[in-house]
């Protein structure tokens, strides 16, 4: 491991926690974000109303109510967070932490460089307030942490995380390629390393992860984020969650690794027939997503392996 990523000490407010590793024999830099684990990451779950988001600054863009009473209070998400950290403070809002677009950027922003590349009129979208606010908690440090290892050693980034770890996967991914890879390019440029671009990719794997945003949010990360491959083990009910009646979305490709070894992706509706329906908790469990994975990773069973596989895994006892 390269570096613990977690909140600040002191002012934990949803336990978020990420580990980045350096891959040694390709030069790879893995991003790992904790699934759900505590309490408070239950309750980050649980907070499923929606923040509006600018899908260009990615940053918060408060409702007109929620704007005039920060500027009334001059609340400054740092300020407010060294006041908590210092005892001065006892409470706050978990929406004073984050910052607004349209204000002052952050610092670790201001010596950054933003994608230029269109958004194609999604001036903005609607995030999961727990994954977005959650995300925030740690951005600062994943910047910082992210330029420092890809400036000094430019290779590819992968970024991933289970349940709550690929949402927040997810939101980190498009982060990255708005604002955290574009920044890394013109460092490389002004330091005479123009060749060493070509190094920079950015994929995302997320497995069992729910939906994390709106339609709009998934339309621009679909945009930006090419490399993408959502795992879903056959089953899984938690892949289902936050409904698509509250506007909720998932990003990229559906592959689904059931337990013969197969994977479909974006299965069609005579495919899905053959799937179980997503009402597996235990599907959701990460020794089973390693298993279906590794069970992929088998090119040839025999007859009778196959057939104890879909006796264990779908109760078929005969075909």
């Amino acid at each position: 491991p390269v570096a613990y990523i977690s909140e600040p000490k002191g002012l934990n407010v949803h336990d978020t926690r990420a580990l980045l590793f350096r891959h040694e024999p390709s030069g790879a830099l893995i991003l790992s974000f904790r699934g759900t684990l505590s309490t408070k990451h239950v309750k980050t779950d649980l907070r499923t109303h929606k923040v509006m988001v600018s899908l260009d600054t990615f940053l918060a863009i408060p409702s007109k109510r929620e704007m005039a009473r920060r500027v009334l209070q001059a609340i400054v998400p740092d300020a407010i967070e060294k006041n908590l950290l210092s005892g001065s403070k006892q409470k706050v809002s978990l929406v004073d932490l984050l910052h607004v677009d349209g204000e002052a950027l952050p610092d670790y922003l201001q010596s950054s460089t933003k994608s230029n590349a269109e958004i194609y009129g999604l001036g903005f979208g609607r995030l999961h307030f727990g994954f977005f606010s959650s995300y925030n908690r740690v951005r600062r440090d994943i910047h910082q942490k992210l330029r420092d290892e890809l400036v000094s050693r430019p290779a590819p980034l992968y970024i991933c995380g289970h349940s709550l770890g690929g949402c927040l996967a997810t939101v980190c991914a498009y982060d990255a390629a708005r604002w955290i890879l574009p920044t890394i390019e013109n460092d490389l440029q002004k330091l005479g390393r123009p060749s060493e671009v070509d190094r920079l990719t950015l994929s995302m794997y997320s497995y069992g992860a729910p939906r994390p945003g709106d339609r709009s949010f998934a339309l621009a990360y679909d945009r930006f984020v090419k490399d993408t491959q959502r795992i879903v083990c056959d089953g899984d009910v938690i892949t289902s969650g936050m409904p698509t009646w509250m506007n909720y979305a998932h990003v990229g490709t559906e592959d689904v690794f059931d337990y013969t070894g197969s994977i479909r992706r974006n299965p069609s509706i005579v495919e899905k027939a053959t799937l179980k329906n997503k009402t597996s908790p235990e599907s959701h469990f990460l020794t089973n997503y390693a298993k279906v994975i590794k069970l992929a990773r088998q090119p040839d069973i025999s007859a009778l392996e196959l057939l104890n596989l879909l006796r264990d895994g779908y109760g078929i006892e005969r075909i």
